[in-house]
């Protein structure tokens, strides 16, 4: 990079950082109005591929049955979807468990140890969710 007189050099120096916005590429040789699209349109769109979501469920149940509940996505996810759940803190039940899964949302649900209040909540936001992936 060479800079004349007056002009800095953003990379002469190691850590140097410069930001960049409101850069639109296309495709061919005709440049076209810049498009303005808002946060949350933009959010809405990149969820429909990705989403991660913590939940939490607290029931009476019977031992030995399934408690749980349906819990829909944030936004209709583009199509089929994989799913993951990571381990929770447990209260009389066992480790959730995803079980039907579509588009707009999965259920998630634990075996109940003995008859009584059971539920399922994340020990860490960071490391417990259910993950919505729709991208491939």
């Amino acid at each position: 990079l060479r800079c004349t007189s007056g002009q800095t050099n953003l990379l002469s120096t190691s850590g140097n950082t410069w930001q960049l916005s409101r850069v639109q590429l296309e495709l061919g040789y005709k440049p076209t109005d810049f498009e303005f699209v808002d946060y949350g349109t933009e959010l809405i769109k990149c969820q429909r591929y990705y989403e991660r979501m913590p939940v939490e469920f607290y029931a009476y149940g019977n031992a030995g049955n399934g408690n749980g509940a349906f819990f829909p996505w944030k936004v209709t996810k583009r199509s089929a979807v994989a799913t993951k759940v990571g381990t929770w803190q447990v209260l009389n039940c066992a480790q959730p468990l995803i079980g039907n899964t579509y588009n707009t949302g999965c259920n998630v649900y634990a075996v109940v140890t003995s008859t009584g209040y059971a539920g399922f909540w994340p020990a860490d936001a960071s490391l417990c969710y259910i993950e919505a992936d729709s991208s491939f």
